[in-house]
C-alpha cells in the first residue's frame, strides 16, 4: 500500500490549524518540521513571492530546507518521502494560501507528489466568507497588539477596506475559483470539501475521518486553534463585505447544499434587500 500525502489547501481561518494539530498528534502521521511550508504558493503565485525562504547568515536548517524545496520539486518530494517509516504511513503539507494556486500549478503539485509514490488526498476547508475575513483581521489585530503596537480605534474597519482591495486577499476569498481548479485537477475520490461550521460535529468529523481512511484519536473538539476574541462588525463593513462576497455565497449555495443552512448571513442580507 502506498503512503498517504495530505495536501491542505486552505482556506485561511477555516480550521486548517486545527486540522494540522489534530493530524500531527496521530502516531501514524509525520508532517515534518513546519506547520505551513509555503513552497508551492511561492512558486506559482505572484502575490506570494513574499514567502521566499530567506538566505540567512548564519544560515539555519529550516530556512535552507525551505529554500531548496522552493527551488526543486524533487527535493520537496524527497523530504516528505524521508518522513515515511514502518510506523508512519502519512505525511502532508497544510498551507492555506495554496488555495490561490492556478490549475497548471495544481497539476505540477499533483504529478510531483504522485510520482514520489504517494496516494494524494486534498482537503479544502471553507468558512462563512464574511466570518472568515472578519476572523482574519481580528487575528492580525491581536498579533499586532501582542507585539506592543498602538492601533487606532478604527483599525478593523480600515483593515477590511484594505483587505478587499488587495489582490492576494481577494484571491484567498475566491472559493469559486479554488473549487473549480481543484475539481479540474484532482479526481472526486481525492477531494474533501468541508465546512468549518460542521468540522467539529460528529457528522462533519466522521466524514473527514472516512475520507482520510484512518481513525483520528484523542481529538479535542472544544479547542479552536488561533481563535480571535469576538468583536461586533459595523453595518457599513457588513454591507461592504456582503457586496464583495455575494458571488461566493451564491456559488457555494448552489455547489454545497449545507452552506444554505450554516451560512445564514447571505440569506438574511438578500431578504432584507428586497
Amino acid at each position: 500500500m502506498k503512503p498517504l500525502f495530505i495536501l491542505g489547501m486552505g482556506a485561511q481561518k477555516a480550521g486548517t490549524s486545527w486540522l494540522h494539530k489534530t493530524l500531527a498528534e496521530q502516531t501514524n502521521v509525520n508532517l515534518g518540521f513546519m506547520k505551513e511550508y509555503h513552497v508551492w504558493d511561492y512558486v506559482f503565485s505572484d502575490v506570494c513571492k513574499g514567502f521566499k525562504a530567506p538566505l540567512k547568515k548564519p544560515d539555519n536548517a529550516v530556512a535552507a530546507m525551505r529554500r531548496l524545496m522552493q527551488e526543486s520539486p524533487q527535493i520537496y518530494a524527497k523530504y516528505f518521502q524521508s518522513l515515511i517509516s514502518s510506523d508512519v504511513n502519512t505525511t502532508g503539507d497544510i498551507t492555506p494560501s495554496y488555495a490561490i494556486i492556478n490549475e497548471p500549478g495544481l497539476k505540477k503539485i499533483a504529478s510531483t507528489i504522485k510520482d514520489a509514490g504517494f496516494d494524494l488526498k486534498v482537503v479544502f476547508l471553507m468558512r462563512d466568507p464574511v466570518e472568515r475575513i472578519w476572523s482574519a483581521v481580528r487575528m492580525e489585530k491581536r498579533e499586532r497588539l501582542r507585539k506592543g503596537e498602538n492601533l487606532d480605534s478604527n483599525f478593523l474597519d480600515s483593515k477590511i477596506k484594505q483587505y478587499i482591495s488587495s489582490k492576494g486577499m481577494i484571491a484567498r476569498s475566491d472559493y469559486k475559483t479554488t473549487v473549480r481548479n481543484i475539481t479540474k485537477v484532482f479526481s472526486e475520490d481525492e477531494i474533501h470539501f468541508a465546512l468549518y461550521e460542521r468540522l467539529f460535529d460528529k457528522k462533519g468529523f466522521d466524514s473527514l475521518q472516512d475520507f482520510l481512511g484512518f481513525e483520528l484519536k484523542n481529538v479535542n473538539f472544544s479547542e479552536r486553534v488561533n481563535a480571535s476574541e469576538a468583536e461586533p462588525m459595523s453595518e457599513e463593513i457588513t454591507k461592504m463585505l456582503m457586496d464583495f462576497l455575494s458571488p461566493q455565497y451564491q456559488f457555494c449555495n448552489e455547489r454545497f447544499e449545507d452552506t444554505k443552512e450554516v451560512w445564514r448571513r447571505f440569506e438574511k442580507n438578500h431578504l432584507s434587500a428586497h
